[in-house]
């Protein structure tokens, strides 16, 4: 099986004869003669996995969702602030690669 993400709006297709739903999350597994037909239709791959961990600071963190035009709260615990983080930029074309890690303390 492959894993695909699908444009912006796609909610289903059919291949084939087949019906396709488009996960709430925006992916997609298909067989591999599927994925080669759904690509030239905009559908993408996904990323590899990171190749490494990056710490972030609070501070940093807060200011990113600052500059994205996220309210957050500062006393918010880490895990929140990086949900924060993913929720507001779901909708803006990333590419991963890295993987967060939060300094779970409050200072800077």
């Amino acid at each position: 099986m492959v894993r695909l993400f699908a444009p912006n709006g796609a909610t289903h297709f059919s291949h084939n004869g087949h019906e396709f739903e488009v996960g709430a999350d925006g992916w997609v597994e298909v067989a591999p003669h599927v994925a080669a037909d759904l690509r030239s239709h905009g559908f993408k791959d996904a990323p590899p996995p990171p190749s490494e961990t990056v710490s972030v600071k609070r501070s940093d963190l807060l200011a990113a969702l600052e500059k994205l035009g996220t309210a957050a709260n500062p006393d918010m615990d880490a895990d929140k602030l990086a949900a924060a983080l993913a929720a507001a930029v779901a909708t803006k074309e990333t590419k991963r690669a890295t993987t967060l890690s939060i300094d779970k303390n409050k200072g800077a």
